[in-house]
């Protein structure tokens, strides 16, 4: 492992573990480091978007992401109901 991916691997845990920790500006600001660092991976996104609920990002660069598509699509129900 490089040390781009380490930091981007170190940065999506530590956002993971903030959402637990209920620390949502540490969450944020750890998922926008990790992303900064690897733009083009959905994962990163998906983990931002369980914040946001906005999936769109993660659907673009992966449009066959399962769990995305999912949450995505149980936002749009709970929208319009």
């Amino acid at each position: 492992m490089g040390k781009v991916q380490f930091v981007t691997f170190t940065s999506n845990s530590h956002g993971i573990v903030s959402q637990y920790l209920n620390n949502p500006d540490r969450q944020i600001m750890e998922l926008d480091k990790a992303i900064a660092l690897q733009p083009d991976d959905p994962f990163l996104y998906y983990n931002r978007a369980v914040f946001y609920g906005d999936f769109n990002e993660a659907i673009r660069l992966k449009p066959d992401f399962a769990e995305a598509l999912g949450m995505f699509g149980a936002i749009q129900k709970s929208r319009n109901p």
